[in-house]
């Protein structure tokens, strides 16, 4: 899900086409899987086009890439856990928090923190009986 590149951390879900959803009709998009089949106030829906009409919605995909970059530089500056994530979940950013331009989300606490904090304490206890 993520890389590191020289001191830059990437995150597939938050690296334009590096992930495509493709539905049966043909509407694609990109970032997040779950964004495909979502809608939402700001946006309406996440299609970026449609492969069969040969469409593509420059407009959205770069808005939505704008603010998706805007989310990562808050996480950036605000968690200590950012090299180990890249920014997190676009679709979860969206759908908890309303808007890609957020930080931390409840995923990211259940699913990176706590499992992280979990793995580093255990470390320190296998540590201390050695």
């Amino acid at each position: 899900m993520f890389w590191k590149r020289g001191e830059q951390v990437l995150n597939q879900l938050t690296t334009p086409w590096a992930i495509i959803t493709v539905a049966a009709n043909g509407n694609f998009s990109t970032f997040s899987p779950e964004l495909l089949s979502m809608t939402n106030l700001h946006y309406g829906d996440f299609i970026l086009g449609n492969l069969a009409s040969g469409t593509v919605d420059v407009n959205k995909a770069g808005k939505m890439y704008r603010d998706i970059q805007s989310g990562i530089l808050l996480c950036a500056q605000s968690c200590e856990y950012f090299s180990l994530c890249g920014g997190g979940a676009p679709s979860n950013k969206i759908f908890e928090n309303g808007t890609f331009i957020s930080a931390e989300t409840l995923y990211c606490q259940l699913s990176r923190k706590a499992l992280i904090d979990a793995a580093i304490e255990s470390l320190q206890f296998e540590l201390s009986i050695l």
